[in-house]
């Protein structure tokens, strides 16, 4: 982040600053793209979900911008690494599991489900995932 020439600060400034601009139309397209399947989504958006995060997400900009300054540059560099690593790490094993759920349904002869609402679903979920593999 420091190649630009700019202090550590400011350059997670300016990165959470571009996070905003892309944030913006990323959430106008989750929400216009897909047509809602339950009361509470706005396209894709379950605002349910948003609600838990949302506000957690907004304390924690809140905090790091309270910390930031008291952290010295090369401090924030560590953290900064370690926050994106863990974060890439987290998404890279959600990724792996949703690979080895989606070969289990689509090489499963049977699909054994004891929730009645999900099982009332499947019909028109399987063929779905079956298309897009």
């Amino acid at each position: 982040m420091t190649l630009s020439g700019l202090p550590m600060h400011k350059s997670i400034g300016r990165a959470a600053a571009a996070g905003v601009v892309v944030s913006v139309p990323a959430t106008l397209a989750a929400a216009l793209a897909t047509k809602s399947h339950h009361p509470l989504q706005i396209g894709s958006i379950d605002l349910a979900m948003w609600a838990c995060i949302a506000p957690a997400q907004a304390i924690a900009a809140w905090l790091g911008a309270r910390l930031a300054p008291l952290i010295s540059a090369h401090q924030l560099s560590r953290v900064f690494a370690i926050a994106l690593a863990a974060t890439g790490v987290t998404m890279l094993h959600s990724a792996a599991r949703a690979t080895e759920a989606k070969k289990s349904i689509v090489t499963a002869d049977t699909l054994v489900c004891t929730d009645r609402d999900a099982a009332a679903d499947i019909p028109a979920i399987l063929p779905a995932f079956r298309s897009n593999i």
